[in-house]
């Protein structure tokens, strides 16, 4: 159904000597809204830094009687409704997009979109992961990167500095992008985040970063007792940071084309005995553990000397000899 309008009724009061035009109420509206702000039009964008204790007023303004109700939405969302002024915390929460609705006798009209943003300095900054110690190799950097991220609008930039040094070791949010670590001691390291809306750096958490050249504690462990002709297993053990990826078996510095964990013997023999080692590999260099085996035997053949003038022996005086 649609809707009609009273536009205006003229009346006339007429008496024998003169008449009176009266003109009864107009009802309309509303044709059309907008948005105010200080009693201008505005629409398109509203940037403004946070300041929680401070409102932006806006007014929904339309012509209508009598006068419209006006709902207010954020985001597609209602937002509030009857009163045409909202007012709006300086708050980075209530950042979106806004809206007026005029509701009258002659329908519903909405305002042009007004996109506000609450800018915003860095809150608190962070590194991932969040460990407290990281590994590199030397002119290496770490298996996973380190990162820096601080919550800020308009974006921040970032910058890392080694403790101790004055100039900047690198900018950017990732610590290893651009350059390797190039220190063969450990160093300690904090971000940086800035943004136009707060000058002054806020700063992370601290870090170390230390150098590793290998596995940690490769020890080769034997299953005791080494005897002939019984199985036997040499275990290579170590500590690897982000794993071990490959193990080298080594009998009297020769290659054995070995490269399990462990090495076993299914029937040990005396000729296995010697040194062995075992090296290891993880993503910061190699590193070696050593071991030497000894197989027991049982003797091979019993041989009987002895020396005596006669053909027998005599107690106490000869000498045998096994």
């Amino acid at each position: 159904m649609g809707t009609a309008s009273l536009v205006g009724i003229t009346l006339m009061i007429c008496s024998r000597s003169f008449c009176l035009a009266v003109e009864a109420n107009k009802y309309y509206g509303p044709k059309a809204a907008s948005v105010l702000r200080n009693y201008q039009t505005i629409s398109g964008d509203i940037i403004e830094k946070e300041d929680t204790s401070m409102t932006i007023p806006l007014n929904c303004s339309s012509g209508c009687n009598p006068p419209c109700e006006v709902a207010w939405y954020k985001d597609g969302q209602l937002e509030s409704r009857g009163n045409p002024v909202i007012k709006i915390t300086r708050d980075r929460r209530m950042s979106g997009v806004y809206q007026c609705e005029a509701s009258g006798v002659e329908g519903k009209v909405k305002s042009a979109q007004v996109h506000l943003t609450i800018q915003y300095p860095p809150g608190d900054v962070t590194i991932t992961p969040g460990d407290d110690t990281f590994y590199t190799k030397v002119r290496g950097k770490p298996l996973h990167d380190i990162t820096c991220e601080a919550d800020c609008l308009p974006e921040c930039s970032y910058r890392w500095y080694r403790e101790g040094y004055p100039y900047r070791h690198t900018k950017g949010n990732s610590l290893f992008t651009t350059r390797s670590y190039n220190y063969r001691s450990s160093s300690i390291f904090r971000c940086h985040a800035s943004n136009v809306i707060e000058p002054f750096t806020k700063y992370s958490r601290r870090i170390t970063v230390k150098v590793k050249d290998g596995p940690d504690n490769v020890t080769i462990i034997p299953s005791l007792p080494a005897i002939e002709n019984r199985s036997f297993t040499l275990t290579c053990s170590a500590s690897c940071y982000h794993g071990c990826r490959s193990y080298s078996w080594y009998h009297n510095w020769r290659s054995m084309n070995q490269r399990t964990k462990v090495l076993e013997f299914h029937r040990l023999s005396k000729e296995d005995s010697g040194r062995y080692q075992c090296q290891v590999t993880d993503y910061f260099g190699t590193k070696s553990g050593y071991y030497t085996m000894t197989a027991q035997y049982d003797p091979k053949y019993v041989r009987i000397q002895y020396r005596s003038s006669l053909k027998h022996l005599i107690e106490g005086q000869d000498r045998l000899v096994l």
